[in-house]
């Protein structure tokens, strides 16, 4: 849904500058790449507002200043975007605060330990169902997009299977999206290229294309049409993989050491009143290069 006042603004800008008799086609291209870039920025948004919230301080520095979200209180499509992106920036790696000790560094279970979690704040805070179940497939599912291929062409048609992604194809654009910010939020990857974004985008367009008409027609009946729906559409990757550079299949280009820069650490001791230094820590001082 749109706003209605926008969407009649856009249409009159639009008719301003163009003549052409494709007024509505490029109407929609319009619209759609204006909700998909308003959306990024609001996700980005919503990333810093969790940063700051996370990271203020009260001006004495004795506590952290409580601050308070109503979730759900603003119906309008603007505020059902903001809300929106703001789960989606709260939900990532939500599990990882149930990784058991034994496991620590590594958090190789984190998204099927973050389900638990995620149902209970949004029970708590009375989320509506369609934030809660795309929340759930970002956070059950994000770590697939890292590892794409491991699975091969099969993998990959049964994560859009998981996506519901033929029944609900607008889930997976903010999906794709969602983990590009997993990506390039880790320390030292900031300003790294993310292509599988727009090579998933580009498979789930290629797979949808397939439509059970044409096995209906050929006379397979029942979950039959299914599974050569399947088939077909792992034929249909394999054969664009084969297009992929071999860095993007071997996710070579996604496992390089972050680009983290160490900070060198240099201590100084001055000598107060002359008298002889004692070794304690409030007696060192931190300079950072």
């Amino acid at each position: 849904m749109v706003n209605k006042d926008f969407e009649k603004v856009l249409k009159d800008e639009i008719a301003k500058e163009y003549k052409g008799d494709n007024l509505d086609t490029l109407f929609d291209k319009v619209l759609s790449y204006s909700l998909k870039e308003t959306r990024e920025e609001t996700l980005q948004a919503m990333e810093a507002l969790v940063h700051n919230l996370n990271t203020m301080h009260s001006r004495a520095g004795a506590q952290v200043p409580f601050s308070s979200l109503n979730y759900g209180t603003d119906t309008s499509e603007e505020g059902r975007m903001a809300i929106d992106c703001l789960l989606d920036a709260t939900m990532r790696g939500l599990g990882k605060g149930e990784t058991p000790t034994v496991l620590w560094p590594h958090h190789r279970l984190h998204n099927q330990l973050g389900v638990k979690p995620l149902k209970c704040l949004c029970q708590r805070l009375r989320v509506p169902t369609d934030y809660e179940q795309f929340a759930y497939i970002v956070v059950l599912y994000h770590s697939e997009m890292h590892h794409l291929y491991r699975k091969g062409a099969q993998g990959i048609v049964s994560l859009l299977d998981k996506l519901d992604a033929w029944r609900k194809p607008e889930r997976i654009e903010p999906f794709v999206l969602c983990c590009m910010c997993d990506f390039l939020g880790r320390k030292g990857f900031e300003n790294r290229p993310f292509p599988r974004a727009q090579y998933f985008l580009s498979i789930f367009n290629i797979c949808r294309n397939v439509k059970a008409k044409e096995f209906v027609e050929a006379g397979f009946k029942g979950k039959d049409i299914a599974d050569r729906m399947f088939s077909k559409r792992v034929e249909l990757v394999e054969d664009y993989m084969k297009t992929l550079p071999e860095e993007e299949l071997n996710d070579s280009s996604n496992e390089k050491p972050a680009n983290v820069k160490e900070k060198v650490k240099t201590y100084e001791r001055k000598p107060q009143n002359k008298l002889k230094i004692q070794k304690g820590f409030f007696k060192l001082r931190l300079n950072q290069n």
